[in-house]
């Protein structure tokens, strides 16, 4: 799995690896994402209210990790 930043060269090292023999993935777009990690993540946003692009209603670290605390607890 390859994480980074939109324009810092994580196509690149994806199309590079994939090149040279390493599996990324059976559904990926143009850019070498994985259909499923971009689905995941476009359905966190949404929840959220948000979008890659339009990130102001991102809730802070510290209000995500009680709101995964709280889950966490109620599935335990």
């Amino acid at each position: 799995m390859v994480l980074g930043m939109h324009r810092s060269g994580t196509s690149l090292l994806a199309s590079l690896l994939a090149d040279a023999g390493v599996f990324m993935g059976s559904k990926l777009t143009g850019n070498f994402e994985s259909v499923f990690f971009q689905s995941v993540n476009r359905e966190a946003l949404d929840f959220l209210g948000c979008s890659w692009a339009q990130l102001e209603g991102l809730p802070s670290p510290q209000e995500l990790e009680a709101g995964y605390r709280s889950l966490k607890d109620k599935m335990q």
